[in-house]
């Protein structure tokens, strides 16, 4: 395995300028990327920048994007930005495309369509350019050959944001890329919801800055009621908005939130919480919950259960890969005090479990996800009991 390597800081500024070269000197992308918030704000952001520049833009989506940030594929639909969401879309504008674009995405496992990408549009040698912050674990390059633009950032979406303005600076003629509303929204989004609303950013100054940043331009566009047609999107005029309607939670979401809550168990700093199948039935039967609902609770419980417990929070739960094939997922965030880096449990997960049954994760500092095959319950719970002891111990 090739891990990925951050990109120094010496040479960041002449990394960001072949970036901007990159997207100036092709005329038609394909976009792909692990499916949450951060990687289609990447996207997306991007995307709406190159289209507004004359060039061909599709996005490998196969959707939906369940949770309070479904509005981004709304500003995608709006926008009629293509998406290509099974391999005959792939198939079909294959021809259209001379360049990839893999955004927030540790390795090729975790893009949808992969085998897809890869037959039609790999195989012809097309260019790739990958964004990403992902480090450790079993991160690497989607493309060994592709031009990497990796750093130690708090979401990929601020990678993005350095990207869009490096393109405007080597181009006099090009538009100011953080006068459109949507390129606004869409960075914002994946920059806060990725960082907890800050809470779990691991460069709080890089956050701050873009926070502003962003934010104040969109501010300004709302105070001068410039909004133009994005009539889809949430009437966001801050960051603030974006993050109050991220964590906001209806009653049948605070319901399940409040039950689930009582069903942690923590020790030692460290608590866990399942998720399972019986689990989820219960308490969706019992208030009725829609999947973009399950989401946000699981997204709330996920941040709730370290800050409970005070120092690690894990979470397990039965879902499908971005493959589309069962496994179990194992959560782990850090509480906002702690300073342990989550990435280090690695070892510890893969030796609670038997060769071969760990298929992979990563994260960062702060969050870390992995993916394990789909075994009998009752061996995938002795398992995480082992796991759990171990990290009782180590923390």
């Amino acid at each position: 395995m090739i891990s990925k390597l951050a990109v120094s800081s010496e040479a960041w500024g002449p990394a960001l300028s072949q970036s901007a070269s990159f997207l100036r000197g092709h005329s038609g992308f394909v976009f792909c990327g692990y499916p949450d918030a951060d990687a289609l704000g990447s996207m997306l952001s991007l995307a709406l920048y190159l289209k507004e520049l004359g060039k061909r833009v599709y996005i490998v989506w196969p959707g939906p994007l369940i949770g309070k940030t479904d509005f981004l594929e709304d500003i995608l639909r709006h926008n009629r930005v293509p998406l290509l969401g099974t391999a005959e879309r792939i198939r079909e504008y294959s021809e259209k495309v001379d360049a990839l674009v893999v955004c927030d995405t540790a390795n090729r496992k975790l893009v949808p369509l992969y085998k897809e990408l890869k037959q039609h549009i790999l195989a012809k040698e097309t260019p790739v350019l990958e964004i990403d912050h992902h480090f450790g674990t079993d991160s690497e390059p989607v493309h060994p050959d592709g031009l990497h633009l990796f750093r130690e950032a708090n979401s990929t979406t601020e990678i993005a944001a350095e990207v869009l303005e490096a393109y405007a600076k080597a181009d006099s003629e090009a538009p100011d890329p953080f006068k459109r509303r949507n390129i606004l929204v869409s960075l914002l989004t994946g920059l806060i919801a990725d960082t907890g609303g800050g809470n779990v950013s691991i460069r709080p100054e890089d956050y701050d800055f873009w926070v502003k940043r962003l934010g104040d331009r969109l501010t300004e566009k709302t105070r001068r009621g410039r909004v133009d047609t994005d009539q889809d999107v949430p009437h966001f005029s801050s960051p603030e908005d974006i993050k109050e309607f991220l964590v906001k939670l209806s009653d049948s979401e605070r319901q399940g939130v409040e039950r689930l809550q009582e069903e942690i168990v923590h020790e030692n700093g460290v608590g866990v919480l399942n998720l399972l199948d019986a689990t989820r039935s219960r308490v969706e039967a019992s208030l009725q919950l829609s999947a973009a609902a399950w989401a946000q609770i699981l997204e709330t419980m996920a941040n709730a259960i370290p800050e409970v417990a005070g120092r690690v929070g894990m979470v397990y739960f039965h879902d499908k890969t971005a493959e589309g094939e069962d496994c179990y997922f194992i959560k782990l965030r850090r509480a906002q005090e702690s300073a342990i880096d989550l990435r280090e449990t690695e070892s510890d997960i893969r030796s609670a479990f038997e060769d071969g049954a760990v298929l992979g994760g990563g994260g960062h500092p702060n969050a870390v996800s992995y993916r394990v095959r789909l075994i009998p319950e009752d061996q995938f719970l002795k398992s995480v009991e082992k796991l759990t002891k171990t990290l009782r111990e180590s923390f």
